[in-house]
């Protein structure tokens, strides 16, 4: 963990990700200092890609004097599909949450075809074997002379699938 005091502002609790598109040295563009100790509750982003368990880095950087920006409700909101999802259902399409990767026939019984398939998660730290549901796509083959959809699938937990412009 790198911990940098921006011009005497903000803090930025930053882990290296090996990405040049994501990885970027305050040190080089602002003045940075990196204290020891941190006196009050001072304000702090994080760049370290995905956070396994919010909260509780939440509350350890409190311990610390650091205020994230974004509390553990508003980093659910922000980052949960099933926390977001009913403030733009009018404007998206039709979306289901399965609690574990829906079978063929599941999806069937509340989409028509195509269908976009994801994981509660996507980033690049992921096992590229968890980003493509290609056991999933081989199976439909199996079951169905053709499948007209693309799919994609990231993280562990919850899927999401979408589908439009015809829904059931």
């Amino acid at each position: 963990m790198n911990l940098t005091l921006i011009e005497d502002k903000l803090f930025v609790v930053s882990e290296r990700l090996g990405l040049a598109v994501y990885d970027f040295d305050f040190d080089l563009h602002f003045e940075c200092t990196h204290p020891y100790l941190i006196e009050g509750q001072r304000p702090c982003i994080m760049r370290v890609g995905a956070i396994a368990n919010y909260a509780q880095e939440y509350e350890e950087k409190m311990e610390m004097g650091l205020q994230l920006i974004n509390s553990p409700d508003q980093y659910v909101l922000a980052s949960e599909l099933e926390a977001w999802y009913p403030l733009v259902t009018e404007l998206t399409p039709r979306t289901v949450v399965y609690e574990a990767l829906p079978t063929v026939l599941e999806i069937e019984s509340n989409f028509d075809w195509p269908v976009f398939l994801k994981g509660s998660r996507q980033t690049s730290k992921h096992n590229p074997d968890l980003a493509v549901i290609y056991k999933t796509v081989l199976t439909m083959k199996e079951q169905f002379s053709f499948i007209k959809t693309m799919q994609y699938c990231t993280g562990k937990n919850q899927s999401y699938a979408s589908s439009f412009p015809s829904q059931k």
